[in-house]
């Protein structure tokens, strides 16, 4: 991806989204990187953030960028390809994209996981997440989301951002949608946002 190329680990930042080792978040979080050695990231197309297709993206994203659940933790880390992978889900008014990303050791090399990392991404396509994974995200997710409900800065802070995306509301129903993601919903995003034609 000429786009991102080769990147220098960003620090670590908290999220919102579904973020387990990986971190992950909307409204542009960053996500989890090591300060060593060198970076490897892969952007992919998403819908605006108000679309109902985006909490099964946001799962679909965990389902891929977790760690240690995750399918390039297990295809990068596992392997000692990379030593630590993440994870982005940009949630805005407008399109935005999912980032995966991968830190690497000095002598790991960048083209393998270069290689890994879009070929896990896109497999996804063919691939879909299953029962087990969409599940993993949606616990993940909601218990943020409830650690959110408790804490009154965390709740003015995120309502901001989704009156920023056009209604305060969106944040409520963005709550209780991946309630009713199913694999089914998984596999229809997968296969539409994670060809590589939707790369950017």
């Amino acid at each position: 991806m000429p786009a991102l190329g080769a990147v220098q680990p960003p620090g670590l930042e908290p999220g919102v989204a579904p973020s387990g080792g990986g971190g992950g978040g909307r409204g542009g979080r960053c996500q989890r990187a090591l300060p060593v050695g060198q970076g490897r990231a892969r952007g992919a197309a998403t819908p605006p953030g108000s679309s109902p297709e985006f909490p099964a993206l946001a799962l679909l994203a965990y389902s891929l960028g977790d760690s240690p659940s995750g399918r390039l933790y297990k295809a990068l880390v596992e392997t000692k390809k990379a030593s630590s992978v993440g994870f982005s889900t940009m949630q805005f008014k407008e399109p935005g994209m999912a980032v995966f990303s991968a830190t690497l050791r000095k002598e790991d090399k960048l083209e393998d996981a270069k290689q890994i990392l879009t070929k896990v991404v896109e497999d996804a396509a063919k691939n879909p997440p299953t029962a087990e994974e969409i599940e993993r995200g949606r616990s993940a997710y909601l218990k943020q989301i409830d650690l959110s409900l408790r804490n009154s800065e965390r709740v003015g802070l995120q309502l901001s951002e989704w009156i920023a995306m056009g209604d305060w509301r969106l944040f409520f129903l963005y709550r209780d949608q991946p309630k009713k993601t199913t694999p089914k919903h998984g596999a229809a995003v997968a296969a539409k946002y994670r060809k590589s034609s939707k790369r950017t």
